[in-house]
């Protein structure tokens, strides 16, 4: 496994070789596997390990157990303990809900006061079959198929091509100890009974379900990608963008078959649930209108109407995907268009290399501890020191938007942009970006 383990690194995370990674370890066999392999591969590592108070001694000894692992291997250690059952009471949550948003939201916070870029989690191959059977069990698109991501903003999953038995089978094969958690034999969560109960009776019928599941994992990605590539042809014949909002045209919608799937494609993604009253704006009167947490949909006449609820305009962060050609925040908006080669430049056009770039990008406010590699300079630099050498005023300087890409300033809104996503001779996709006053 180590040598496949190396192999998958360099073709699918050679950049953590020159980052610093965070990695949540429980001290089960999974987590204790990653960091070794991860530092055996010369990446820069700290553990990270939370208790959550929920087995007593044992929950303590987890604790102490990854603590002299990081000083077996000589790297910083954090920990930090949650009352996870007194939280989960006030937020009304089930404690493993509690668990995982108490869980990442003290990843996320550590990654970014330590200067860690990515997160790196244990979840691997059975984990995302466990995960594709709850959601067919509870009901869900092919999104809900495709099992975990391997990477979702800065949290990367290094050992999802590996079953537990093959990490099971390598932490033996180089003496690796870890600790055996109980409560995963327990068949209290949907999770275990799936794990405990399901699973085995699937491998009776089919001794090789995970190398038929990684299988069917492959088709159903290439599936969702031909789906979003038609996505992306109808998002253009049917969306135009005005001037703070988009315009579905209904008279070309209606020529198309599958309309009620069409919408969903081009719309859920803007946070629509209640998709039957979005299906019947297609026929409603002029003025109807549904409403998501971020925006309005509204019929007017032969088109529906898609603009940013005014009660989000105050947010400071958003995530933008590939598809999106338009994003509102404050008094501007960000357009995005894939062109040819550059034009006319300006501090309020960027061009990159979209190659460079890991979607969904995040929009924010620039922070504290924010750095860039200003265009034409070779050496890092503070965003803020940058600004005050520009000589920003500090009002503006604490009003001043990033675009990030994996929490990576890509550019600093109407200023300059990162000299490592500059457009070269060996560029084949480049993505003009404009901010424009709304």
């Amino acid at each position: 496994m180590f040598s496949d383990f190396k192999k998958h690194i360099e073709a699918s995370f050679s950049e953590l070789h020159n980052h610093k990674v965070l990695v949540a370890v429980s001290g089960g066999v999974d987590s204790v596997v990653l960091a070794h392999l991860l530092h055996a591969n010369q990446i820069e590592i700290a553990l990270a390990h939370c208790n959550f108070q929920l087995r007593d001694d044992d929950s303590l000894r987890d604790q102490s157990f990854v603590e002299e692992l990081a000083k077996k291997l000589e790297i910083p250690f954090f920990t930090v303990n949650f009352d996870t059952e007194a939280e989960a009471k006030k937020e009304k949550e089930s404690i493993q809900v509690t668990a995982r948003n108490l869980r990442y939201n003290w990843f996320y916070e550590t990654a970014k006061q330590n200067e860690y870029q990515y997160i790196a989690t244990a979840h691997h191959l059975n984990d995302s079959l466990e995960n594709y059977l709850m959601h067919t069990t509870r009901g869900t698109g092919i999104k809900g198929l495709l099992g975990v991501p391997k990477q979702t903003h800065n949290v990367i999953r290094p050992l999802l091509p590996f079953s537990k038995s093959a990490i099971e089978v390598e932490a033996n094969k180089q003496g690796w100890e870890w600790r055996e958690d109980a409560s995963n034999q327990k068949d209290k969560y949907f999770r275990n009974r799936i794990r405990n109960t399901v699973i085995p009776i699937l491998e009776n019928e089919n001794p090789n379900l995970l190398a038929s599941f990684q299988e069917t994992l492959t088709h159903l990605q290439q599936t969702n990608n031909l789906l979003e590539d038609y996505t992306a042809l109808l998002y253009k014949e049917l969306i135009t963008l005005k001037e703070n909002y988009y315009s579905l045209d209904l008279n070309k919608l209606k020529k198309l078959p599958n309309t009620n799937a069409v919408l969903y494609q081009l719309l859920h993604t803007f946070g629509f649930t209640d998709w039957e009253s979005v299906y019947d704006l297609k026929n409603a009167e002029t003025g109807k209108q549904v409403f998501s947490q971020t925006h309005i949909l509204e019929k007017n006449r032969n088109e529906l109407l898609i603009y940013l609820n005014s009660q989000v305009e105050n947010k400071t962060s958003f995530d933008v995907r590939q598809i999106d050609k338009v994003v509102k925040f404050e008094n501007s908006i960000l357009k995005f268009e894939e062109v040819e080669e550059m034009g006319e430049t300006g501090k309020n056009v960027a061009y990159v290399d979209v190659s460079k770039l890991k979607f969904p990008l995040r929009l924010r406010k620039v922070n504290n501890e924010d750095q860039f590699f200003p265009l034409g300079m070779k050496s890092s630099k503070k965003v803020n020191h940058f600004l005050r050498d520009e000589k920003v005023p500090t009002s503006i300087k604490q009003q001043t938007w990033v675009l990030c890409s994996n929490e990576i300033v890509v550019w600093v809104i109407n200023h300059r942009i990162n000299e490592k996503y500059k457009i070269t001779e060996n560029t084949k996709k480049c993505l003009k970006i404009s901010c424009l006053n709304t």
